[in-house]
């Protein structure tokens, strides 16, 4: 019981939470007698509280203005410390830190694993232990199609080429599933007979499936970096936008009784793209970024990415109201990361060779 009370805190701990008063969240932000239902999480990558403030001023009848007046707003909310999408989304859903769920980054080392392509000889790997371990879209059979080259045509964990995953001393590939140490809140939900779903940018959130490998029923993670136009999905913000409609039309589907399992998931959610991509994408050097002002006001692009978000939130709520689900919701809007600095021109990046060379001086070899 406690394990299940800390990973509901850890959800409930975010930016934004809207609920009726039928769903049993306290006014002052407690979790009372909770009756809702089912909870939908929406990541907005990229989203800062001070994103969410001024879009609140700038537009009172949005739909994020008026989720907000129903909902609680939790305005000091901070990562442990540097993080990126994978570390962000777990701390989210295990609760955890990088030291619990060991999960520091999408590329990072394993001391224990081997690496891809290692065989084993007479019951032992023919390789040196240690390896560089990748969850990222460069593990997909095909990075450059939508659904990552699976066979079967659709998106999720079976995108995965086995033979590109790091192998344990058995020479068995290891999944992003069981790279995590700890259980996820979608295995939570799914111990006690519930239904679970969530899509997101890469197969390789398959991590979310947590060890039991079995936590996201209904798993949906078209290739992002996948070819389109005259680049990918994140090459410009406006492609981005076409991208993220496929994730909003999946929870649609979820909250239509559509997906694997003909019912409405009791938690569901996914991550939109938008916002994050308009605020690192490329800008001539000399000239200011077009996310902000030096104030920190939205610039057009930026403006354009909130009114994409707001009118896909728009979408869902009007679907769960069409359904009369909205009153037995709870809705959490969050991040799993800003960007920092918010202005890149602030932006210092150290060399490659900076932490072998410390290490080099310290007398460590590498």
């Amino acid at each position: 019981m406690r394990a299940t009370q800390l990973l509901v805190c850890a959800l409930l701990a975010t930016t934004l939470i809207c609920c009726s008063a039928d769903t049993g969240i306290n006014t002052d932000g407690r979790l009372g007698s909770c009756r809702a239902q089912r909870v939908l999480m929406i990541s907005v990558d990229g989203l800062h509280q001070q994103d969410l403030a001024q879009w609140v001023s700038l537009k009172p009848g949005s739909t994020l203005a008026q989720l907000s007046k129903e909902g609680i707003t939790y305005n000091k909310c901070f990562i442990d410390g540097i993080t990126d999408s994978f570390p962000g989304i777990l701390a989210l859903t295990t609760g955890g830190n990088v030291a619990a769920h060991g999960v520091y980054y999408d590329d990072s080392y394993d001391r224990n694993l081997y690496p891809p392509g290692t065989t084993c000889a007479n019951g032992k790997p023919n390789a040196p232990r240690g390896t560089e371990v990748v969850y990222d879209e460069t593990i997909d059979i095909n990075m450059d199609q939508l659904d990552g080259g699976n066979p079967t045509g659709t998106a999720d964990a079976g995108s995965i080429d086995p033979k590109k995953l790091p192998v344990d001393r058995q020479c068995n590939p290891v999944y992003p599933h069981q790279f995590v140490q700890t259980n996820t809140i979608f295995e939570v939900v799914r111990s006690q007979g519930l239904h679970t779903a969530w899509a997101d940018k890469h197969p390789a959130y398959d991590l979310l499936n947590g060890p039991s490998g079995k936590g996201v029923e209904d798993l949906y993670t078209p290739e992002i970096n996948s070819k389109y136009q005259d680049g990918d999905y994140t090459s410009k913000p406006e492609y981005t936008m076409v991208y993220d409609k496929l994730h909003v039309d999946a929870a649609i589907n979820w909250i239509q009784g559509n997906g694997k399992v003909k019912a409405v998931p009791n938690l569901f959610g996914f991550n939109m793209q938008t916002v994050s991509v308009t605020q690192k994408v490329k800008y001539d050097p000399g000239s200011t970024p077009p996310a902000y002002e030096d104030s920190g006001a939205f610039k057009q692009p930026m403006v354009a990415a909130m009114q994409f978000v707001d009118d896909q939130l728009a979408r869902l709520v009007s679907e769960l109201n069409a359904r009369q689900l909205y009153d037995s919701t709870v809705i959490i809007i969050t991040a799993k990361h800003g960007q920092a600095p918010i202005d890149p021109r602030k932006r210092q990046i150290l060399p490659s060779s900076s932490v072998k060379d410390t290490l080099t001086t310290a007398g460590i070899k590498t």
